[in-house]
């Protein structure tokens, strides 16, 4: 019967099993043994000066020797070779069934007892099987050396003089019966006791898992430095880890089984009933925050749901963010005066260009020389193109970028104001909404600035009239174009490119290869100025 159970159970488990079965062999044989050497001494004496017979004593001596040596043994041999204790044990009960089969055989066969004698020996031989039947456990495998050797050597004692009397028939049915139950009871208890020692080794395997999962996560709670702890849906905290219990001047393990509420301020206790309600309700996380005196603190409720999907317990959390907040505030304060003192410093450059600016002016209208007076003009306009950026970051909250398109098309009005002095030429903007950083802002407020004084002072001469175009746009990749055309007399392409290059188009150049751009010209109507700069960041 126990091997259909064993394929079931664990090897780890039979093996456990083992050792706790030889264990319990040792300490019931070492109980048994002094029981058994009791009642065959007295069953020795009852035999001798009751029954009035030395017949049964070879018998006796033979159930007494094996039960004397495990006895001895079990104090100290079996502790160093604990391989010997279910052998001895099935020897010792081997030599009680052969003293019991012996003593019945000796009665069954000789006619010198009387029926008080075999009732008296009978009762005898009735409570060293119990004995017996007591201490078959653990040795099932020897029973068949154990039971019924002894019970075959009986049957053919009594079977050789003939077919059995009713007497020897007597005789050999106590044994026998005695025999079955041993035989009945090693079987029952071996499967009974396999079984229930499975069923606690998994339910002690089960419950060291349990809390070797609840001191890990009770450790790695108590290491974090957010307040954690379990609570039941109508407060009662079920855990609680040590900063719960720091911020609560208490022990965490004197807060369990306590209700949280309680535990509270009366406002933030109703705050919070608030927030738990609405979790319970919603089946979801809620977030939320509690301001406690000079302390804030940001929460977090889960619901932990049970075997049949209910919220059974809500886990909360909640971190201390004040100091976070306190540095964001000195942050915040710190980048504020930054940013005052930056705009300040904008302005100041700004008004510095313009004082610039206008002794230009002064100085070109002053100038007899024309070639002087034409050269601080331009000077004056690449002045004021700097100026309109600082005027940008004056006024603007965000100093990273620029806006291009106001930013330009302020430019070329600028521009107009100064250079055109009438309305033969006209100039075009066709700027996309972009923003750049103000190093490529500066780069292309200075590159317009030249190319549109550059075509108004030279593509239309003697009133021509036409037009100057300027393209700003964005670009795969997030890069900028720019083309700058007129549809002026153009430049000739038959002339040396470096003769024609004045200090205006040098300067053009530097700024491209400042941004790691690529510019290129076309003049085969008019001038078309085309430049690459690449992706900003």
């Amino acid at each position: 019967m126990a091997k259909r159970i064993e394929p079931s159970i664990p090897s780890d488990v039979l093996a456990a099993f083992r050792v706790e079965s030889r264990n319990r062999t040792l300490a019931s044989g070492r109980i048994m043994a002094g029981i058994g050497i009791v009642a065959i001494a007295l069953f020795w004496l009852q035999d001798v000066f009751i029954v009035g017979t030395r017949d049964f004593v070879p018998w006796r001596i033979l159930g007494l020797l094996p039960l004397t040596v495990f006895l001895a043994l079990s104090f100290g041999a079996f502790r160093k070779m604990p391989g010997l204790i279910v052998p001895m044990h099935a020897i010792s009960l081997a030599a009680m069934m052969a003293m019991i089969c012996g003593v019945a055989a000796t009665v069954a066969l000789h006619d010198d007892f009387d029926p008080a004698d075999l009732h008296a020996a009978a009762n005898g031989i009735s409570v060293v099987v119990v004995t017996a039947f007591l201490f078959a456990a653990g040795a099932r495998k020897f029973l068949g050396a154990i039971v019924l050797l002894p019970m075959a050597a009986l049957a053919a004692a009594l079977l050789s003089e003939g077919a059995l009397t009713s007497r020897e028939w007597s005789c050999f049915s106590n044994p026998a019966m005695m025999a079955a139950a041993i035989v009945s009871y090693a079987f029952w208890q071996e499967r009974v006791r396999l079984r229930d020692f499975a069923v606690k080794a998994r339910a002690e395997a089960s419950d060291r898992m349990v809390r070797l999962q609840h001191n890990m996560m009770s450790t790695m709670l108590d290491a974090v430095e957010e307040s954690a702890f379990l609570m039941r849906p109508d407060g009662e905290i079920a855990y609680a880890n040590e900063t719960v219990a720091a911020r609560l001047g208490s022990d965490k393990h004197s807060i369990i089984g306590k209700n949280a509420y309680g535990m509270l301020p009366p406002e933030v206790a109703e705050r919070r009933r608030d927030e738990v309600r609405h979790c319970l309700e919603s089946g979801e996380p809620v977030r939320f925050s509690d301001e406690r005196t000079d302390r804030r603190i940001d929460n977090v409720i889960y619901p932990v749901r049970g075997i049949e999907n209910e919220i059974a317990y809500l886990a909360v959390f909640g971190l201390d963010i004040t100091e976070r907040v306190r540095a964001e505030e000195e942050v915040a304060r710190l980048l504020a005066g930054k940013t005052l003192i930056l705009k300040e410093v904008h302005h100041r450059i700004k008004n510095n260009m313009a004082t610039i600016a206008s002794l230009l002016a002064i100085s070109a209208e002053a100038s007899p020389e024309p070639g002087a007076a034409t050269v601080l003009e331009e000077m004056r306009g690449r002045v004021l193109a700097m100026m309109a950026i600082y005027e940008r970051l004056y006024r603007s909250e965000d100093y990273s970028s620029v806006g291009l398109r106001s930013y330009v098309q302020d430019l070329i009005a600028e521009i107009g104001n100064i250079y055109r002095t009438d309305d033969s030429v006209g100039i075009t903007a066709e700027i996309d909404d972009l923003d750049a950083p103000p190093r490529i802002s500066f780069a292309i407020g200075i590159i317009v600035n030249e190319l549109i004084i550059n075509a108004l002072k030279y593509a239309f001469p003697d009133k021509r009239r036409g037009t100057v175009t300027v393209r700003v746009r964005g670009c795969d990749g997030g890069g900028i174009g720019m083309t700058v055309s007129d549809d002026g007399i153009g430049l000739d392409a038959t002339r040396s490119p470096d003769k024609k290059e004045g200090f205006g188009h040098q300067l053009v150049r530097l700024m491209v290869e400042q941004c790691g751009g690529t510019l290129s010209m076309e003049t085969d109507a008019g001038t078309v100025i085309r430049i690459s700069l690449p992706a900003l960041g």
